[in-house]
């Protein structure tokens, strides 16, 4: 039994961190959150192979996702972003 509830804990956890890491990011517009969820699908998670970071649970995707609303809350366009990250 507890074998069977470690296992289930283990699987629901990156859900969870999935769920605080979103509702941490606020937006003073709704023009800077559209821009956040489109940069997050459009660049890649570099340790998952497939995954953009918006659906990466990897510990680099979570940091991309934090540096990534940073830059649109200072005011970064997408090609500024976009360009940080190739940087």
């Amino acid at each position: 039994m507890r074998r069977l509830l470690l296992s289930f804990l283990t699987a629901l956890m990156p859900m969870l961190v999935t769920a605080v890491d979103e509702h941490e990011f606020t937006f003073d517009h709704p023009r800077q959150q559209s821009q956040y969820l489109e940069l997050t699908k459009i660049l890649r998670c570099p340790k998952c192979q497939n995954n953009n970071v918006a659906d990466s649970n990897a510990e680099i995707a979570i940091d991309f996702r934090k540096k990534i609303y940073a830059l649109v809350k200072e005011g970064k366009n997408k090609e500024q972003v976009v360009e940080y990250f190739v940087a």
